[in-house]
């Protein structure tokens, strides 16, 4: 290779420099057009990565993020040469499905019973309405803890249920409205 190297002329080798160079400015010249593609790519690429999360963000994200564009015709709308975004169709659809409900059954029934040593006044109350021709279907018995000084007692409460004739309802007797604790008031003066 030395030996071919000599045997080429002066002018021979300004030639095949000058022609490199050509080539070498063609390459370079390939390479800032490949650079700025690259970079328009880049920047467009960038864009629809933005224009992609905020379309998620509208779709998936919270209300509160959501974009809801709100018109309002008093104010001035900005030229800014943007094309339209597409209409969106909303559409009715109807959807049913079945659901399970799965709500804990408490073994607590209520109150605990008031003791049985304790003595009771059974108290009957019937209806104000007129019962006649009505069938008596139960009975809803209330006890209720009741004091005088020195001495504790129940109240029960036993109001009677009927049937009205031609199934119309049924009639049940109201709660009369009872005094307690006077002796609190009396004994704190």
């Amino acid at each position: 290779m030395i030996i071919a190297l000599q045997k080429l002329s002066y002018e021979q080798l300004a030639e095949q420099l000058s022609q490199s160079l050509a080539e070498q400015k063609i390459i370079a010249e390939e390479l800032l057009q490949f650079k700025k593609k690259h970079q328009d790519l880049e920047g467009k690429y960038f864009a629809q990565q933005h224009e992609l999360a905020q379309l998620r963000r509208m779709i998936f994200g919270s209300k509160s993020e959501r974009f809801e564009p709100v018109i309002n015709p008093s104010q001035i709308a900005l030229d800014l040469n943007i094309e339209p975004v597409a209409a969106i169709e909303i559409s009715e659809k109807e959807i049913t499905y079945t659901r399970k409900d799965t709500t804990v059954k408490s073994n607590h029934k209520g109150r605990l019973p008031l003791p049985a040593d304790l003595p009771r006044n059974e108290i009957i109350l019937e209806p104000d309405e007129n019962t006649e021709g009505c069938k008596q279907i139960g009975e809803e018995i209330t006890e209720e803890l009741d004091y005088t000084p020195g001495k504790l007692f129940v109240n029960k409460y036993i109001r009677k249920k009927y049937a009205m004739p031609g199934g119309e309802g049924i009639v049940l007797s109201g709660i009369k409205k009872r005094r307690r604790y006077e002796h609190v008031v009396v004994n704190k003066t």
